[in-house]
């Protein structure tokens, strides 16, 4: 029974502490992503629209990346409808009919801004002239990024899984020590009761056969009478003793206080 209730016990716990480290560290690689995506959108809606026509004066402040230096490649149709193809000398845009699947692609998504997984690439769609034009931009390291961060979280859960499995163990065995020892006293006092009442009983049974056997003296049933009566008013006042004990423990029975010459 103790062993069941302290394996209850770190069951529970690991349980809620299972599922609190599981919600922290997703929340973590979640918003980790989220602040990734944010930052890429705006590096696309940036070079689309500088690339896009002249910028004001000041738009491009100190510190300002510049758009030939981004990491960014662009894609729409000419009137003809041939594909043109302008961005920086981070990527290979010599495969034209690699850059034609991947602006299908992305045309085809439907969506203003969204990710090509099977290209690595997000994209962002600016509407307007002939036809739409698309930023692209390679987020491999960003899917690296998670990737990296979500296995270094699965390990430090682990490890706090089992650090706090370790307390828990602890914390199990210091908690469960009164429940113990509450049992073992039960045990005791059941036993003790038990044999309490077992003496006065075999007194009873004893006298009792002997007042059937008709060949007992009436000075020998009168005995056995008054003994059967003496064990009788043992078990009562047990009994008694018994009911009070659990009428205290129950909290029925409160202390009577009175005044008391000290002197």
């Amino acid at each position: 029974m103790i062993k069941r209730l302290q394996l209850k016990f770190i069951c529970i716990s690991m349980s809620l502490v299972t599922v609190l480290l599981a919600v922290i560290l997703l929340l973590i690689c979640r918003f980790t992503w989220m602040r990734l995506e944010s930052e890429s959108i705006a590096i696309l809606q940036s070079a689309v629209m500088e690339d896009h026509g002249p910028g004001r004066p000041g738009d491009r402040g100190p510190g300002m990346v510049q758009p030939s230096s981004r990491p960014v490649f662009l894609l729409s149709l000419d009137p003809e409808g041939k594909l043109d193809i302008s961005g920086s000398n981070y990527y290979d845009l010599t495969d034209t009919e690699l850059l034609q699947q991947i602006f299908e692609a992305a045309r085809d998504s439907g969506q203003r801004t969204d990710i090509l997984y099977a290209y690595s690439l997000r994209f962002y769609k600016l509407e307007g002239g002939p036809g739409p034009r698309y930023a692209f931009l390679d987020i491999s390291k960003e899917i690296s990024t998670v990737r990296g961060l979500f296995l270094n979280c699965l390990a430090i859960g682990a490890a706090a899984f089992l650090v706090f499995f370790a307390i828990m163990w602890v914390l199990s065995k210091w908690m469960v020590r009164p429940v113990e020892e509450a049992w073992i006293n039960q045990r005791q006092f059941v036993a003790d009761a038990s044999h309490e009442l077992k003496t006065p009983l075999t007194v009873i049974l004893t006298n009792a056969e002997l007042l059937q056997d008709p060949q007992c003296q009436p000075q020998m049933q009168q005995r056995a009478s008054d003994s059967i009566l003496t064990m009788s008013r043992q078990m009562r006042g047990l009994v008694e003793r018994l009911l009070e004990l659990a009428r205290v423990d129950n909290g029925a029975v409160r202390a009577a206080f009175e005044n008391t010459d000290l002197s």
